[in-house]
Formats: C-alpha cells, structure tokens, sequence
C-alpha cells in the first residue's frame, strides 16, 4: 500500500512539469535522460515554491529509511546497501519481468528475513507511512498553488529559454573552433568548415500544454560540415564535447542531483571518450573516410578524440551549396510564412550564441550563411531549415594557433 501511494506521488509530481508521454517514459525507465535535465530541477523548484525542500527531504528521508530496512535483510547484496544503495539489492537479483519499474517482479533464492526486530521493523514502516502522507500533502497544496496561478491569463504565455546559459554554449562554441584551429594539415593552403545554426531553445506553454517541447539543439553537440579539398565534396560531422573544468566551475549554476526512484538493473555502458583514440591532425581522418557521417568528440582536456557513434539523423549533403545572399530574391515565392519565420529565428538566435565566440570574429554576410542539405522532396531544392556559417581556416601553424586560442580564452 505503500509502495502504490509513493508511486502516485511520483505521478502526481511529474505530472505538473512533464507532459503525458514524458511522464510514461520517465516513470517506465528510471535511468532515463530526462530524469536528469537541469531544466526538471528548475521546473520543480518553479512549480513547488515553498514545497520543493521539504517535499525533497522528504523523499530522502524514505530512502534512508528503506536503506536501513534493506540492509537487515538476509538477502544477496543487503551488506552493500549502506555504500552502493538499493542499487546493489536490485543487480543482486535481477527481476523476472520486463514490467514497468514498479511493477517488476524480484525473485529470490531463499527465504527472505528480517535480521531486525518485528518491532523495528513495524516502527520503519509507520515512519514510511508517516512521509508518504507528509509529501501527499505537500504535492496536494503545491498543486492547488499552481491551479491558481495558472487561471491567471498572464500565466498562460509561452516560456522560451536555451537549452542552456548563453554563456555556456558560447564557451563550447568557442572550444570547437580552437580545436579545429589546431587540427588542420600544413599540406592544404586553407581549409573550409561549416557550423549547423540552431536555434538551441527550449519552449513551454505553462497552462494549455504542460511540459517541456523538445529541445531544438544541445549545448555540447555541434554539427559540422567540412570540406574535402581532395573529392572536392562537403562531409557531415558531429562533434560532442565533455564538460571541462572551465565550464564546471564558471559556466554551470549549481544544480541539485535528484533521485526520485529506483534505478533500472539494465546498466547502459557508454563508451568513455579517453578510450578512443586521440586526433592530432584531422584532415587525413576526413580524406579517407567512407562513410558520409563522421563524428568526434572533445574530451574535458579539450583534446580530439575519434571516430565515434553519432546522435543526429543522417541527412543528405547537396553538390553545391546555396547562400542566403542567393535565396533571398525567392525567398517570399518558395517558402511559407512558417519557415521564413523559423529560419529567422535560427538566425537570430545563432547570432546570440556565437556573438563573443571566434565563429563570428571574421568580417561575415549572407554569403557566410549557406543551405548544405538536400530538401526532402526530390526535386533537388535544398533545406532552408538547416542554415550553416561558413568560415575558412589557414594551414595550421603553431604561432597561429596558440594566438588564436589565447584570443578565444
């Protein structure tokens, strides 16, 4: 009974920041990306107000509470739950069903017991009881708070924001463009690179729809496109970044780690970028690839590491790219008002992105801004959707490139 009435305040806390789809997959995978966004930590301190520390302590009283429960267990993996957590119970012993996480099914190889006492046990779970009420009740309150602002008309406004702080993406921006700066050949004059635009936002409509819209763009992954001299042709790449110690300690606002339920057994292994192999000149990684997709990463040194799995969908580079000095005789003529507004959007938030970063430090125009990608229709017209700023590279040259990186610092 418990266990159901904790469940329903995981829904009921979810359910006023989340949308419907969201809630389902958060509450069906635990290990799930969206468990971790900063903008969930964000959301629930707006929506909570007063409610949000209490309501958390909480929650961790009632895991600090079944943690001292499950370590008097005569069961495999209760002697490592006071380090590891009820991790260490769950990977002890795997559920016998794929059901949601809290519907799943343990089984046991022996009899399960009690090294406490009944009274001490009873005692832990009235305790259980005592704060699955106390934060019934705060989620209750909090969530009538909430009604009433929302039935003001001023709360019913769209909340536009970046997936990130500003300066946060500018920093990564910037670390992309040193790092190219220093993996160019000396064998080519010049290289020629192309940064996707995106616009990197984040949208909510607090009273007609709950939630947060899918992000357009990340912080740290980038697409690019690179000329090769060689094939005279354009290759996609993805370039994701790891935090470095400059963006820990400067750029990121402290944010509290939350943990609301129990993790899934199925533990995802992510390959650590350490272990691929580090890049010291990139153009001869581009010249002999064979697939039309490539992807880097920059680890936390801010050293190039490669190749890697790419997140973006594959996408279809035209011949010969467009500029946006070309299209904007015919812009009016072969485009809605929808995309013309989306594509201005991009614009201008590009702009904002990359205004204190190298990418813009070079005299640019409309001829920078070039359409790369084939449309989805087959008549060979380009995607407006996806603008990229074009920049020339010189050769690589050690004077040049620790000049530029202390310019870009």
């Amino acid at each position: 009974m418990g266990h159901t009435a904790y469940e329903q305040s995981v829904r009921l806390l979810l359910k006023q920041v989340v949308s419907n789809e969201d809630l389902v997959s958060m509450i069906n995978d635990p290990q799930s990306d969206k468990w971790k966004s900063d903008w969930l930590v964000k959301d629930l301190r707006e929506n909570l107000g007063l409610a949000y520390q209490p309501a958390f302590s909480t929650i961790q009283e009632m895991a600090d509470i079944m943690v001292s429960v499950a370590a008097k267990l005569n069961i495999e993996g209760s002697d490592k739950v006071t380090q590891d957590g009820l991790e260490a119970i769950v990977f002890a012993n795997p559920p016998v069903s794929e059901t949601p996480i809290f519907r799943q099914k343990f089984h046991f190889r022996k009899r399960v017991a009690f090294t406490m006492s009944r009274k001490a046990v009873n005692e832990k779970l009235e305790q259980l009881d005592e704060c699955n009420n106390r934060l019934d009740g705060f989620l209750k309150k909090a969530a009538k708070l909430q009604d009433n602002v929302q039935n003001d008309s001023s709360a019913s406004r769209t909340q536009i924001r970046f997936v990130a702080p500003l300066q946060t993406i500018q920093h990564n921006a910037s670390r992309i463009h040193r790092v190219l700066s220093r993996s160019w050949c000396q064998t080519h004059s010049a290289h020629q690179a192309g940064l996707l635009l995106e616009q990197r936002l984040v949208r909510r409509r607090r009273q007609t729809g709950r939630g947060l819209s899918r992000p357009a763009g990340s912080m740290n992954c980038f697409g690019l496109c690179i000329w090769r001299e060689s094939v005279l042709t354009w290759l996609h790449t993805e370039f994701n970044l790891d935090n470095n110690a400059h963006s820990n300690s400067n750029m990121q606002p402290s944010v509290p780690s939350i943990t609301i339920s129990a993790p899934n057994p199925q533990v995802r292994v992510v390959q650590h970028p350490v272990s691929v192999q580090k890049i010291n000149e990139i153009c001869s990684k581009l010249q002999a690839a064979a697939h039309p997709f490539l992807g880097f990463n920059v680890d936390s040194s801010d050293e190039l590491r490669g190749l890697c799995k790419v997140q973006s969908s594959p996408c279809v580079l035209a011949a010969n790219g467009i500029s946006l000095g070309d299209c904007l005789p015919s812009l009016k003529q072969n485009l809605s008002f929808l995309e013309i507004y989306t594509l201005a959007i991009t614009l201008a938030c590009s702009v904002l992105q990359l205004s204190e970063t190298p990418w813009l430090r070079q005299p640019w125009s409309r001829r920078d801004i070039m359409f790369l990608r084939l449309g989805s229709a087959d008549n060979g017209s380009v995607d407006i959707q996806h603008p990229y700023l074009t920049r020339r590279y010189p050769a690589a040259d050690p004077t040049t490139s620790t000049w530029q990186e202390r310019l870009a610092s």
